[in-house]
């Protein structure tokens, strides 16, 4: 359930930053369905380590795969604090200027 998966990854998440040995890595947690929404307990593991990416910037990535897709051994070396997998492309979230429409 949602609850347990949390508790899970907040535990992971207090582990890695206790131990001393793991300052300079990067731990990356992959979710299936968190992004589009199809697993709300992925969901909630990727709400929770978003929060620990911003509070700790590098020390942990999300990667996001959609239905059966492959987790490409190149996502994990990807300096991105999160991915998408969609089609095997690796997305990651742009802003990006767009020109206001004419009224």
């Amino acid at each position: 359930g949602v609850h347990e998966r949390s508790a899970w990854a907040l535990e992971w998440v207090q582990g890695w930053l206790a131990e001393e040995r793991f300052a300079a890595s990067r731990l990356v947690f992959v979710t299936r369905g968190a992004v589009d929404g199809t697993d709300l307990s992925a969901a909630a593991v990727w709400g929770l380590v978003r929060s620990a990416v911003s509070e700790e910037p590098g020390r942990f990535g999300l990667v996001d795969l959609a239905g059966e897709e492959e987790l490409p051994a190149s996502a994990l070396g990807v300096d991105e604090p999160q991915l998408l997998v969609r089609e095997g492309r690796l997305l990651a979230a742009r802003l990006v200027r767009v020109p206001a429409r004419a009224e």
